[in-house]
């Protein structure tokens, strides 16, 4: 693996805070879990988007770790209808780790993420902004971002896309907890925005009801967090709510039915489950367990909603197993 798969933010200052091939389902009371087509390209740390196109969702997975030939710029497309995948136009550099992906009136934005050095093996954090464009099939770099980082967590209010910072490559410190916001109309970026109360270096989150919701990763002194932090665009500040159950980071994470779900973890010891999954309701300020991943579960994956035939599923996709054996080709839907 590279340097950089080592999280970053444990070297900060403390505060106080083999593959399916057909369908194979896991009920619970509580949602059921069923195997879909594998991705084509093995990868870990990927970042996920959705776009509609001929009046169909499809997810796109996004670079990441391939654990065959290291880091990827592969871009592959799963059409839900027909449970099969395409590939798409790569990224324009290899990148893992990114800030994860947004959609923006029906363009896909990808942001930040760690490069690779091909001549050390090593690599750090870029500000690179992707715009893909689905019906050219073509990445078009943007305004960089105001810090190199990675490892964040990304939302879209109101036609603009929101980046929680994660590790940073021109910070005061490894982590950072710095919001940021672009906008796709003057092609900018907004840096002054109050930073999150803690750090959530490779964290996960959405937006509900145009409020951002940022849950676990690992904190400034590199620790696991269950801390759950909102951004209000509206009154431009930050709230912190009732913690996850499970205190984690490398997982994923995607708004169904008005509720955020957190899905895996890469911090868990061997054999332990990794593959937890917990609904955050903002509307009692509540979390509930919900029908964990298939199997021993997995980390370091991405995952979307995505509706299909008028039913939304979340589709989690890519990771690795607590024993980084894990080849990173698996696709999962969930559904309510």
């Amino acid at each position: 693996m590279l340097l950089v798969a080592c999280d970053p933010a444990s070297t900060n200052p403390t505060d106080s805070s083999p593959a399916p091939t057909a369908e194979q389902s896991v009920a619970s009371a509580a949602g059921t879990w069923t195997t879909k087509a594998p991705m084509p390209t093995s990868r870990w740390h990927p970042a996920a988007g959705v776009i509609k196109q001929d009046g169909r969702e499809r997810l796109y997975a996004i670079g990441g770790f391939d654990p065959f030939f290291g880091v990827t710029s592969s871009v592959e497309a799963y059409d839900f209808a027909t449970n099969s995948w395409s590939t798409k136009a790569p990224l324009p550099v290899p990148v893992m780790l990114a800030n994860g992906a947004g959609t923006i009136n029906g363009k896909l934005y990808h942001s930040g993420g760690i490069v690779e050095d091909p001549s050390t093996g090593m690599g750090g954090p870029v500000n690179h902004l992707y715009e893909y464009n689905p019906t050219r099939n073509t990445w078009t770099r943007k305004a960089d971002m105001p810090k190199r980082v990675a490892q964040g967590v990304t939302g879209v209010i109101n036609g603009k896309l929101y980046v929680l910072a994660g590790s940073c490559g021109d910070c005061a410190h490894g982590a950072s907890a710095r919001l940021f916001r672009y906008d796709p109309v003057t092609n900018t970026w907004t840096g002054n925005l109050p930073p999150a109360p803690s750090a959530h270096v490779g964290g996960a989150g959405g937006v509900i009801n145009g409020k951002f919701y940022v849950a676990g990763g690992r904190n400034w002194s590199g620790r696991v967090s269950n801390r759950l932090d909102v951004y209000d665009p509206v009154s431009n500040t930050w709230s912190t709510l009732a913690p996850m159950p499970t205190a984690r980071s490398g997982a994923a994470a995607a708004v169904l039915q008005g509720k955020l779900f957190v899905i895996g973890a890469n911090n868990v010891e061997p054999g332990e489950r990794q593959g937890m999954n917990e609904a955050y309701n903002p509307a009692t300020n509540t979390w509930s367990i919900k029908a964990p991943l298939p199997g021993a579960g997995r980390g370091d994956l991405a995952a979307a909603k995505i509706i299909h035939d008028g039913q939304a599923h979340i589709l989690a996709v890519g990771g690795t197993d607590v024993e980084g054996s894990g080849e990173g080709n698996a696709n999962q839907a969930y559904t309510p």
